[in-house]
């Protein structure tokens, strides 16, 4: 934040009273560099999750967009079973912080095999996609 006053008068000289007064406000950092670095993400869920299982957290390397909050950016998919291929509804998205969203699907998760993919389109607050990995994968048991 800065703050800078000019002022003039008809003569030239320092006037004792202000009658043209400027001011420029200039807002930022003056040398701050520009955030290119892409994104990563994890999955709270490693290895085995427990059938009491409705929901997890996806952590991001840094503070995230409030567009990613839309359910459609994450796809949860059964990999095993009678059930493989199949999609699992997500009931919803919620921010934990602007680094972590919480992800609850409608009822506890039955045993076997699943991946969470998440959409190419996530992007921190500078426009930065998320880079790979965007799949992850647990097993309920």
């Amino acid at each position: 934040f800065g703050f800078q006053y000019g002022w003039s008068n008809a003569t030239g000289a320092q006037p004792t009273q202000f009658r043209d007064l400027v001011v420029r406000l200039r807002v930022g950092l003056p040398n701050a560099t520009p955030d290119t670095t892409a994104p990563t993400a994890s999955l709270s869920i490693s290895g085995t999750a427990p059938t009491t299982t409705t929901g997890f957290d996806v952590q991001f390397s840094e503070p995230m967009k409030l567009t990613n909050l839309q359910p459609g950016n994450y796809t949860l998919t059964r990999t095993t079973g009678a059930n493989s291929g199949k999609t699992v509804p997500i009931q919803s998205v919620q921010f934990v912080n602007n680094q972590t969203v919480h992800i609850t699907v409608a009822s506890a998760l039955t045993a076997g095999g699943y991946r969470v993919d998440l959409a190419s389109n996530l992007a921190d607050l500078s426009g930065n996609v998320l880079v790979a990995p965007k799949s992850f994968t647990f097993t309920v048991a």
